[in-house]
């Protein structure tokens, strides 16, 4: 599938050039899928989505964090990422 492609590419490169939010963004897209879509390795994408999120809510200060997790732009992948809690590991 092209869509699970270009996630799969975004995802590779925003790790290579430490891009956290586009990381995550892509990790996001690939795990919310139809599930005949999905990637076999969903897990790991949504393991590496968690962990790029905690890097970029690390440089956010804390009593903002909340207000990140509400961004429209920045919402769906909280949600995505970690449904059950609004800070994505961080």
């Amino acid at each position: 599938d092209e869509a699970a492609g270009q996630a799969r590419r975004a995802l590779d490169l925003a790790a290579t050039y430490d891009m956290p939010v586009v990381e995550a963004d892509a990790a996001a897209a690939l795990v919310t899928l139809d599930p005949s879509a999905r990637p076999a390795d969903a897990d790991r994408v949504l393991e590496r989505g968690r962990r790029a999120l905690g890097r970029f809510m690390a440089g956010v200060p804390p009593d903002r964090r909340d207000a990140f997790a509400r961004r429209a732009d920045l919402a769906p992948i909280f949600e995505a990422l970690n449904p059950d809690g609004p800070h994505g590991g961080a």
